[in-house]
């Protein structure tokens, strides 16, 4: 089964900000499943703009992968889209006749500079000849024995982004190449018109159906709570609750570096609505998940309990990496088997309230308070009144 790969091709029809955001994202992902996080990696600004030499830099991560594509703990990558040769490779390195402070500062580091062209696809000779280009620009100098020098084409960065179907989902997206009804970390509940902040307050409203403590934990202990129980490999979380208590909105936040500590890598994310035309299947995709052993997170919307049933099933009984986290109204007194559930109660008046205001902000509050004590806290009622 093929569902989220793409050709080489396909990373030359990336634009320039897309080809440095997709390796971005694949350098967050690969540090993610090694234990580090994304505050060691730096990119952003236009693609145009002066960066001294590097588009996306690695610092200090005091983790990376053995088998993985960043190489050493400090790496830096310079992103071109067009076709990079032998004398391009050496005359990206130069600042006029010197070498690049940059590239000076990842030697004394003993780090790693890597340039990716989205336009190569390189045989041994040519990659060879690109690798000769660069360390030519180190013959006489005392760093070049100090930093580990590479080149990555197109061919090169279809296979890193085979590792990760979070990312590939993303890329798809970019393409126009969308798998149906499946989608990458993004704003599941909201249009992008629209304010999408996670309003937090201490109202006790989440309560772990597992425990024997019946327990309403306050919305960001809930956050918390959720996402160390889906930090265990092959761990599957159910969130229940009525409909309109923001159980989606509850799902998308455990992804956001804004909200509490500890936050759930969003590399590595698939989202799909069941209530959707799926291509493929959830029953397709967890097999593909399990027999490629990816590290992926799934949230799956609208799943009612006999299909959350028959995938807990697939997964409990294999030794599998992927983590499942299922959503539905769904308030029955049973708990699945190998399932934690959480289940959500409506919010405060008060937070419903300034939900109201923020999406009509020429009521009055006495207006917005007045809705939300009517609709209970559930802010589907109160959006709809």
């Amino acid at each position: 089964m093929i569902f989220f790969e793409l050709n080489p091709k396909d990373i030359s029809d990336l634009n320039d900000n897309d080809l440095r955001e997709l390796v971005a994202r694949l350098c967050e992902a690969e540090l993610n499943q090694c234990g580090s996080d994304n505050s060691c990696v730096y990119w952003g600004g236009a693609q145009e703009a002066p960066d001294g030499g590097l588009d996306i830099r690695i610092k200090n991560s005091p983790y990376i992968c053995k088998s993985g594509f960043i190489p050493k703990k400090d790496t830096g990558f310079q992103i071109k889209k067009h076709s990079m040769s032998k004398a391009a490779c050496s005359k990206e390195m130069r600042d006029q006749n010197n070498i690049k402070p940059i590239i000076v500062e990842l030697a004394s580091k003993n780090g790693a500079y890597i340039i990716v062209s989205g336009k190569d696809d390189c045989s041994d000779k040519m990659y060879n000849e690109r690798i000769e280009g660069m360390k030519s620009v180190l013959d006489n100098s005392i760093h070049k024995d100090h930093i580990k020098l590479d080149f990555y084409g197109r061919d090169r960065i279809s296979a890193w982004l085979r590792k990760y179907p979070g990312v590939s989902l993303w890329a798809r997206s970019k393409l126009a190449k969308v798998l149906s009804g499946w989608q990458p970390f993004c704003r599941w509940t909201t249009p992008s018109s629209q304010d999408d902040e996670f309003l937090i307050d201490d109202h006790p409203c989440i309560q772990d159906l597992n425990s024997k403590d019946k327990t309403y934990f306050p919305l960001l202990e809930g956050i918390e709570l959720v996402r160390n129980k889906l930090r265990e490999e092959g761990s599957i979380v159910r969130i229940t609750g009525l409909s309109g208590v923001g159980k989606t909105r509850f799902a998308q936040a455990l992804f956001e570096d804004n909200i509490g500590d500890n936050v759930l890598p969003k590399t590595n994310v698939i989202y799909a609505d069941l209530g959707e035309d799926l291509k493929p299947s959830a029953n397709e995709l967890i097999e593909y998940l399990k027999a490629n052993d990816f590290p992926v997170y799934v949230i799956l919307d609208n799943c009612n309990p006999n299909v959350h049933r028959q995938l807990q099933k697939k997964i409990s009984t294999s030794n599998t990496k992927l983590r499942l986290l299922t959503i539905e109204y769904d308030i029955s007194d049973d708990t699945p088997e190998e399932t934690k559930v959480i289940h959500i109660e409506p919010a405060s008046v008060k937070n419903t309230s300034k939900l109201i205001q923020k999406r009509f902000p020429k009521l009055e509050r006495v207006n917005a308070d007045t809705i939300s004590v009517f609709a209970g806290g559930n802010a589907r009622i109160a959006i709809a009144l």
